[in-house]
C-alpha cells in the first residue's frame, strides 16, 4: 500500500511538470521606439537691438510666424551684427552732394578717419549718419570720432550734409535718392551692376544668434519666405538703383 502511494505521488509530480511545460509562453512585447519629430511652433520669437535698420525689421515682419521684439524672453533667437552664417547682407553707401569735388576713398582711409585719424589726401571733413548706422558701424569699427563723425536724424541727413562743406554721409542703400552722389570704396560701388558685395567694406552682415536649434529654425523660416536663391543672404540692394 505504501509503495502504491509513492508511485501515485511520483506520477502526480511528473504530470504536474508536464502541464507547467505545456503552458503557453507569455507574448513578448517588443519595445517600439518613437523618434522625436521636430515641432515647429505657431510663433517664433526673435529679439532685435534698437539699431537694427527699420527696413530689415519690416522684412522680418512680413513673415507671419515671426514675433519681432526689442526684448527677449530667452526662448527665441536674436538678430545682430555678425558675420557668422549671415541671414542678411545690408548694403550701406558712402554718398555726397553733387557739389562735392572728391572721388572715391579706400576702406583703410575711411576706417582711419572714423577712428579720429586724418589720412593724407583725404578730402572729407565730416561724415554724417543717423543713429542706427552709427551704432551698426561702431559694432565693427569701434567708437566713432566725435570730431569727424556727426550723428543726425535720418530726416535731416540730406540737408545737414548738403549744408556742410566737404562733407559726405553714410546711409543704407534703400535710403538713396536722386540728390545723392555715390562714392566708390576701394573701387567698388553698389550702384554698379558688376558690384562685388564681398569686397565692399559697407556690406554689413546680420546673423541669427542663439543656440543651433534656434538659428537653424529661423534660417529655414526665412529661406521658405523670401531668401532666393536659398544659399544667398537677403539684401536691401535693389536693381532699381543700379546704373
Amino acid at each position: 500500500m505504501k509503495r502504491n502511494l509513492q508511485i501515485i505521488i511520483i506520477l502526480f509530480l511528473i504530470f504536474t511538470g508536464i502541464l507547467s511545460a505545456c503552458k503557453a509562453k507569455p507574448d513578448v512585447v517588443e519595445e517600439i521606439k518613437v523618434e522625436d519629430s521636430a515641432v515647429v511652433p505657431d510663433i517664433v520669437n526673435i529679439s532685435v537691438p534698437p539699431y537694427i535698420p527699420e527696413k530689415l525689421i519690416e522684412r522680418l515682419n512680413e513673415v507671419d510666424i515671426l514675433s519681432v521684439s526689442a526684448f527677449t524672453d530667452g526662448l527665441g533667437g536674436r538678430l545682430d551684427v555678425s558675420s557668422e552664417d549671415p541671414a542678411f547682407e545690408w548694403v550701406y553707401v558712402l554718398a555726397a552732394p553733387f557739389s562735392y569735388i572728391g572721388s572715391g576713398v579706400t576702406s583703410a582711409d575711411l576706417k582711419a578717419f572714423w577712428q579720429g585719424g586724418y589720412p593724407p589726401d583725404f578730402l572729407i571733413d565730416k561724415i554724417f549718419l543717423d543713429g542706427s548706422t552709427n551704432a551698426v558701424l561702431e559694432k565693427l569699427w569701434g567708437s566713432a570720432s566725435i570730431n569727424n563723425i556727426v550723428v543726425v536724424s535720418s530726416e535731416d541727413l540730406l540737408t545737414k550734409t548738403w549744408e556742410a562743406e566737404n562733407s559726405v554721409a553714410i546711409l543704407q542703400f534703400n535710403q538713396l535718392e536722386p540728390a545723392w552722389k555715390v562714392l566708390p570704396i576701394d573701387g567698388e560701388s553698389p550702384i554698379e551692376k558688376r558690384f562685388n558685395s564681398q569686397e565692399y567694406v559697407l556690406t554689413i552682415p546680420f546673423s541669427f544668434l542663439g543656440n543651433q536649434v534656434q538659428r537653424d529654425l529661423l534660417k529655414s523660416i526665412l529661406e521658405e519666405n523670401f531668401i532666393k536663391p536659398k544659399y544667398q543672404p537677403a539684401s536691401n540692394r535693389s536693381v532699381d538703383h543700379l546704373t
